[in-house]
């Protein structure tokens, strides 16, 4: 399955979150840097908002993995 069907120009949120966290750091930090430079370089493009979608997915994730390796807090 895949997060952007080209028949209707949309995102499969979910695809797109399974996919993102399947990335690894630096697979994260790649795609998000090229979903930006493609957002820059046409702002009203078809995919921009899949784009954006894709950036934010990926923050979740990155902030969801520095969660996970914090320390408990001693009760």
């Amino acid at each position: 399955m895949t997060a952007w069907n080209e028949a209707t120009g949309m995102t499969n949120h979910s695809a797109l979150m399974a996919e993102v966290r399947e990335m690894d750091y630096a697979a994260l930090i790649h795609v998000a840097n090229d979903c930006r430079e493609a957002i820059e370089a046409m702002p009203e493009g078809r995919k921009a908002g899949h784009y954006m979608d894709t950036i934010h997915y990926i923050g979740m994730e990155l902030r969801r993995r520095r969660e996970a390796i914090k320390p408990a807090k001693a009760a």
